[in-house]
């Protein structure tokens, strides 16, 4: 909770569904959420907080389909029920927003028609469905430019209808309530060359390949941004694609914390319709997907007068050179832009505890652009964020 304090996020919990029960649930949101006066606040207070923590998203289980119960969808439809009448009531202490676990569409499906049978053809207590995406191709470092190709077109079309899907799923069944946001709670790259000891299971090295794959995917939860209310990459520390390796008092920062920290500007911002026209990546064969090389998105802020745009260059050696057009803005008359770039030799470079600035933190400088109209070169295997104000 104090980490959460210092980074300014929201906190997430996820109950234990799998081997617990709705007793247990209730007293964690009365933990946490509790007024004082009752028992667990006063546990509570007496380990350091007085102060409920007001914890508004609560995920009923994870990946309740496999290690978290093995649970068939109606199964977990009618456990699933069964926790939120008892959690839904504490809503007193503080808002609550209650994520149930998805997975595939014929798990989702048989899921929300199980529940919507047992509610007389409605999906109350339900604001958000998961679902996780991980992909690999390749080992962490030592892959192919095949295989570099392959991972980042698991983005698009993969990532994007995994999406797609789950959005259209929930619209069928949802005919009656407010729209249930897509929570893609888990995301990111798992490569099969895990590293690590007991103590640091699930560890992996993280290159520039990795943060043009989160990059790409922040794109897509852009263009879905009415939609998709969650996009968290689950490892922050230490595990899978992480933001940062930390090893006592040492600190690296991973190609992937920069992407974050460039797409800061996007927050609290109102998302553009954004289309994308130009080559494509190198294809492997017949039935490999046509994917663009520019991965785009943007976002207005219409209190600052501020446009963001966020482009990724997928490709390994080509440079691109975009015209960008900004349509049907009232404000689109920008004055100054200013750009951040992250780039490096190679697509495998990567920060280690020896080597931990081969990929720089992003530069920036100003950037000429006047007018509602620019053209712009994009280097290849390349993010860029540029942040225009508007006239």
């Amino acid at each position: 909770m104090q980490f959460c304090r210092l980074a300014d996020a929201q906190p997430y919990f996820c109950l234990n569904v799998g081997s617990g029960n709705p007793r247990e649930a209730m007293e964690w949101v009365e933990y946490v959420n509790g007024k004082e006066g009752t028992t667990l606040a006063r546990w509570r207070a007496a380990n350091g907080h007085a102060e409920p923590y007001g914890v508004r998203y609560w995920a009923v289980g994870n990946e309740n389909w496999g290690c978290g119960g093995h649970f068939d969808p109606d199964d977990y439809a009618r456990t699933y029920d069964r926790f939120v009448t008892y959690l839904k009531p504490l809503r007193t202490y503080s808002p609550l927003e209650f994520i149930a676990c998805g997975f595939t569409n014929e798990w989702n499906q048989k899921f929300l028609e199980t529940r919507k049978k047992r509610n007389n053809g409605r999906l109350p207590n339900m604001h958000q469905l998961s679902i996780h995406w991980y992909t690999h191709m390749g080992k962490s470092v030592d892959f192919t430019d095949a295989e570099y190709y392959g991972l980042l077109k698991g983005v698009s079309p993969g990532l994007e209808k995994n999406i797609r899907d789950t959005i259209a799923i929930l619209d069928f069944f949802n005919t009656d309530g407010p729209p249930i946001g897509v929570a893609v709670d888990e995301w990111g790259v798992w490569h099969p060359d895990i590293t690590g000891s007991r103590e640091t299971a699930l560890l992996q090295n993280s290159t520039l390949r990795d943060a043009l794959l989160a990059a790409a995917c922040l794109n897509v939860f852009n263009r879905f941004g009415s939609r998709v209310t969650m996009g968290n990459i689950a490892q922050t520390f230490n595990v899978l694609q992480c933001l940062a390796f930390t090893r006592g008092p040492e600190f690296v920062l991973t190609p992937s914390y920069h992407v974050f920290d460039m797409f800061q500007p996007h927050m609290d911002a109102m998302a553009l319709r954004t289309s994308v026209d130009g080559p494509t990546l190198p294809s492997a064969g017949e039935k490999d997907p046509t994917v663009a090389c520019l991965s785009a998105s943007a976002s207005l802020k219409e209190s600052e007068k501020r446009l963001c745009l966020t482009l990724v260059n997928q490709h390994l050696t080509d440079p691109m050179e975009l015209e960008i057009n900004l349509l049907g803005l009232d404000l689109a008359n920008v004055r100054r832009a200013r750009l951040r770039e992250l780039i490096s030799k190679s697509v495998r470079d990567e920060n280690t505890f020896e080597k931990p600035s081969t990929v720089l933190p992003p530069t920036e400088k100003t950037i000429a652009w006047k007018g509602t109209k620019v053209v712009h070169v994009l280097p290849p295997h390349t993010i860029q964020a540029i942040v225009a104000e508007l006239g």
